[in-house]
């Protein structure tokens, strides 16, 4: 079975692939099992690695007066050559109906 395992060194992580076949090792990956560790899960490093470029992005997209939300819909109507809906660009966006709804009438007021 392959599996991308992530092993912390100082401040810097490294990703590998690895091949595990032997269930003992292959249990502290698994949440279910007594031998789980958290910091060894490859999800866990997958939503801090999201998290760190949403926090950079925000960052940049403050100074353009710009949030993650009204960047992924500007995204998405850039690409999109014909009309879409709401509920497709809420989906596209990863977003709330809502919360894109919302979003967008704001970006019309302006």
């Amino acid at each position: 079975m392959f599996l991308l395992i992530c092993k912390k060194y100082g401040e810097l992580s490294h990703w590998a692939v690895t091949t595990l076949t032997d269930k003992t090792q292959l249990a502290r990956y698994i949440p279910s099992e007594a031998d789980f560790r958290f910091a060894d899960f490859p999800f866990y490093w997958l939503l801090k690695l999201g998290g760190c470029y949403i926090q950079s992005m925000e960052v940049e997209l403050k100074k353009l007066d710009l949030n993650i939300t009204n960047w992924r819909i500007f995204l998405i109507l850039r690409e999109e050559p014909q009309e879409i809906s709401v509920s497709d660009i809420a989906n596209r966006a990863l977003g709330r109906l809502p919360t894109i709804a919302k979003s967008i009438s704001k970006m019309g007021d302006r």
